[in-house]
């Protein structure tokens, strides 16, 4: 039992080498750039034992990007527990900014790469997962009178963009030539500024 324990903790150990390399060959080479044989020769793994694990390099990007996502989603999964529904969607705004802060890698793949229809396709049914949640949130908010949405799917795209849109600035800043440089408090001002100016505004007494 101890031997297959070893084995299969061994294979793991490999496949997550392949994904690890492979990640940090596609963010920094470009993924048309990168072939199932660089990946191996990077790592002294022969074609045939990354074909055992992976049948492309579009495989490996799509596992990529599930795990990408997931990893997302697990983080916003945390602000089930916060019954406002205005200060869920905060809170999940500042959790997606946390993720592009301290995942860039994952952010890159999921927001830059497109290298075929196929895979494509795989990555915005998880995108849309992501704007599923959000839009589960705004609907919360205006059925409990929190925001005033005569359009909840614009509201809802435009949540979903929001934050969609920050998380590509913050990877986008990252770049020598960006002319600002954005650091997770400025982020954070942007998401309350958004949760102001999304919020129903309170009826004050006319005298």
């Amino acid at each position: 039992m101890a031997i297959q324990d070893r084995k299969l903790r061994e294979k793991e150990e490999k496949r997550r080498l392949i994904l690890d390399t492979a990640m940090k060959l596609f963010v920094t080479e470009g993924f048309e750039n990168v072939s199932t044989r660089k990946i191996g020769e990077k790592i002294e793994f022969s074609p045939t034992l990354i074909y055992f694990y992976f049948q492309s390099k579009e495989e490996i990007l799509y596992t990529l990007y599930l795990e990408g996502f997931q990893k997302l989603m697990d983080r916003l999964s945390d602000t089930n527990k916060i019954h406002n529904p205005l200060k869920r969607l905060e809170e999940a705004i500042r959790l997606s900014i946390d993720f592009s802060i301290e995942q860039p890698e994952y952010v890159y793949l999921m927001l830059s790469i497109r290298p075929d229809n196929k895979s494509s396709d795989y990555k915005w049914d998880q995108s849309l997962r992501v704007k599923d949640f959000f839009g589960t949130i705004t609907k919360e908010a205006s059925d409990q009178g929190y925001i005033e949405a005569k359009d909840l799917e614009m509201l809802n795209l435009t949540s979903w963009a929001y934050n969609h849109g920050i998380s590509s600035l913050y990877s986008m800043s990252k770049a020598n030539d960006f002319p600002y440089k954005l650091d997770r408090e400025t982020l954070y001002q942007s998401v309350k500024f958004y949760i102001k100016l999304i919020s129903k505004k309170k009826k004050t007494n006319q005298h």
